[in-house]
């Protein structure tokens, strides 16, 4: 039901609303969202011109990749939320349906924008680089340098782990994507990065102008 929202629900009332192109669209998302705008694109051939993921794991029915999945939606529900409760049970009919991995040979014909990190630690992961945006923010310096170690440190182990694990879904979707004839108009592999918004705010810019924009025809 989500799905059908998203991708025919809620184009009819926003689109016609802000006055939109409704022959040209595109789609984006990060972590767990970026797993399911593939599917967006997988499972609507022809409706979104062009598809961003960022940092995310297409596949959701194979053992490792689920539990890559299961550490996340752990992280917004511990003890409450599983992965068969998004995707379906592991391994089972509609489980593979909701695999973008496995599905990605349906991605032809879509701009593809892909992202991610190798969960080392970056600039934007660097307590000196927190520090500065909290206090920027109106946070109290002393205040700012706690908070700052506290989220460096978590994004540098936590983030850092999760980042390892969809650098390695990621190169594996650009391997399934090649076997099918599939063009990845751009990859950004960054060197360093961990599964965070220092990142993503980049790719946003990043994928308007190195796929969407000449996808939406807006390159003219």
């Amino acid at each position: 039901m989500w799905s059908t929202f998203l991708a025919h629900e809620l184009p009819q009332v926003v689109e016609p609303y802000m006055n939109a192109d409704q022959d040209r669209r595109a789609v984006a998302g990060l972590s767990m969202a970026a797993t399911s705008v593939l599917l967006l694109a997988e499972h609507n051939p022809g409706f979104y011109d062009a598809v961003g993921s960022f940092s995310g794991c297409a596949a959701t029915s194979t053992p490792l990749p689920w539990e890559f999945v299961n550490l996340t939606v752990d992280r917004g529900a511990p003890g409450v939320m599983a992965p068969e409760y998004v995707f379906g049970p592991r391994g089972s009919d509609y489980n593979r349906h909701n695999d973008a991995l496995v599905n990605a040979a349906d991605l032809k014909g879509t701009g593809v924008y892909l992202s991610t990190g190798t969960g080392l630690a970056g600039e934007t992961d660097m307590a000196g680089y927190l520090k500065n945006r909290l206090i920027g923010a109106g946070v109290d310096p002393n205040e700012a340098s706690s908070r700052a170690f506290f989220n460096a440190m978590t994004l540098q182990a936590e983030g850092g782990a999760i980042e390892a694990a969809m650098n390695a879904c990621t190169h594996d979707l650009m391997v399934k994507m090649r076997a099918n004839d599939v063009k990845i108009d751009h990859a950004e592999l960054r060197n360093v990065g961990t599964h965070s918004w220092g990142s993503w705010r980049d790719d946003l810019k990043l994928s308007y102008d190195k796929v969407f924009k000449q996808a939406l025809g807006l390159d003219k």
